[in-house]
């Protein structure tokens, strides 16, 4: 039996490498994967499908199956041999050796992936990629599948260094390395002792968060950023105790290093200003430093009446032209 096995798995070897070798390409080996919270719908075998197709989408990798890597730890197993990973590794003919680690917060999954050289383990690559789900199979149960190959695929490409390592896919695969975003508040600000009583104005609460659903209606459309949802950011706040969020006031030190802390790179906010016969509105895109706010562009438009649905139609033309 312990013949039959190594005769399967040698043959399996030899194709995969000559496969690999014919066209140049890197073989990779599963060192680990590690699931954190609230990953209860992801598996082992699910991350390693992901991994697969995003080495096989690149035409550049290939995969070893784990189900071989461990057929191999089994057989070194009964000789008396340790199967460490680098030495399954080395048996196997891998150039690298894949550590992944996935977590989740609410709708928003981050994968962090370490490439380590299989002849020199000092030699590592770390990347992470980030991917909003956005499919549910049931009211209970998400389908986390597309979104966890995209975030795959931005860590794999960050951690090898080529940002079009996936440029020539088809549309559903032509994923890109991406700064993940939040839509924060607008600052309203009016007089109401001078100005025109507007609807809009008059209650900001209802509709600033209007507003900030519209920005993010048009942002998650970008594909150069990945956007949180708004219940995923308000949960990002809820960790650090910032359960009252007001969308219509400027954002806080506070709300700012709590988005820092879980590694968001941009921010959008800006001002509702009303004038005397319109309303004027300003869009900035910011990046996240050391829990501060640098500008990166800004847009301006100007309402005439007060509508609602003018709002939400300016707003979004605004943030395709921000984010372009």
């Amino acid at each position: 039996m312990k013949k039959i096995m190594m005769i399967l798995i040698l043959g399996f070897l030899c194709g995969l490498l000559q496969n690999a070798n014919s066209e140049e390409k890197t073989i990779l080996i599963i060192g680990n994967i590690k699931l954190g919270q609230k990953t209860e719908f992801i598996t082992p075998t699910k991350v390693e499908a992901a991994l697969n197709l995003a080495a096989g989408l690149s035409e550049k990798y290939v995969l070893i199956p784990t189900i071989l890597r461990d057929s191999v730890a089994v057989l070194l197993s009964k000789d008396g041999i340790k199967p460490q990973i680098n030495i399954l590794a080395d048996t196997l003919k891998a150039d690298k050796i894949v550590f992944i680690l996935v977590s989740r917060i609410q709708n928003m999954l981050r994968v962090e992936l370490n490439l380590v050289d299989a002849k020199n383990t000092s030699d590592r690559n770390l990347g992470e990629g980030f991917a909003s789900i956005h499919y549910m199979l049931s009211d209970s149960v998400v389908l986390v599948d597309p979104a966890l190959l995209q975030a795959v695929q931005r860590a794999f490409a960050v951690a090898v260094k080529d940002s079009n390592l996936y440029a020539n896919c088809e549309d559903s695969f032509k994923v890109f390395p991406a700064p993940t975003l939040i839509v924060g508040g607008l600052e309203y600000k009016n007089n109401p002792s001078y100005f025109p009583k507007w609807d809009l104005f008059d209650r900001p609460i209802v509709s600033s968060y209007d507003a900030i659903e519209s920005i993010f209606e048009q942002a998650k459309e970008s594909p150069k950023f990945v956007v949180y949802d708004i219940p995923t950011r308000d949960t990002i706040y809820a960790l650090f105790n910032l359960y009252i969020i007001e969308n219509h006031k400027p954002p806080s030190y506070l709300e700012i290093e709590a988005l820092d802390n879980f590694l968001v790179r941009r921010y959008i906010s800006g001002t509702f200003t009303q004038q005397k016969n319109s309303a004027d509105i300003e869009l900035v895109l910011y990046e996240i430093i050391n829990a501060k706010l640098k500008p990166i562009k800004s847009e301006k438009a100007t309402i005439q009446k007060d509508d609602l649905m003018e709002f939400r139609r300016v707003l979004k033309e605004m943030t395709k032209k921000l984010l372009e």
